[in-house]
């Protein structure tokens, strides 16, 4: 092991987990918008920017993990999303 208590060939990286609530009314307006945030959010899986996503099935959030520089950062990419 290393001095920090890392194994050797283990490397870490910061991984935000971000919990977004969702309203009341997101059963009725995520449908006319969900293509473009699943195509969006494909695009950003790719990149290797979010690792996982999804909703809850009892509509209550959406969870993230998602790469980023700062928390700043994370919370501007989930910012940025036609959802939110």
């Amino acid at each position: 092991m290393t001095d920090e208590g890392i194994p050797p060939g283990v490397e870490l990286e910061t991984v935000y987990l971000v919990e977004v609530p969702y309203t009341p009314e997101a059963p009725v307006r995520r449908p006319a918008v969900r293509r473009r945030h699943l195509a969006r959010i494909a695009r950003l899986m790719d990149a290797g920017v979010i690792v996982e996503a999804g909703g809850g099935q009892d509509w209550s959030k959406a969870v993230l993990l998602i790469r980023a520089t700062s928390e700043a950062d994370a919370l501007r990419i989930i910012g940025d999303d036609v959802y939110t």
